[in-house]
């Protein structure tokens, strides 16, 4: 993620600085680190679903999969 990418989500989250006071930059750095997980937890995702990636992988990747996602066993 680059720095504009970080300003811009910045921006649109209302954020206007680092205040430790109401703990602005902590609900900013996980808004961050939320955004960057994303795309990982959106591909997980899809080695469980059957019509997606999930034909093509074996149970025990499922499995994993499953777990690492929360979901317990697929």
């Amino acid at each position: 993620m680059s720095r504009d990418d970080i300003t811009r989500m910045a921006r649109e989250a209302g954020f206007v600085g680092f205040d430790g006071d109401n703990g602005s930059l902590r609900r900013f750095a996980a808004l961050v680190a939320a955004a960057e997980r994303q795309p990982l937890h959106d591909f997980i995702a899809r080695l469980l679903d059957p019509e997606d990636l999930g034909h093509a992988v074996t149970a025990e990747v499922r499995q994993k999969a499953s777990a690492l996602l929360g979901r317990g066993r697929a």
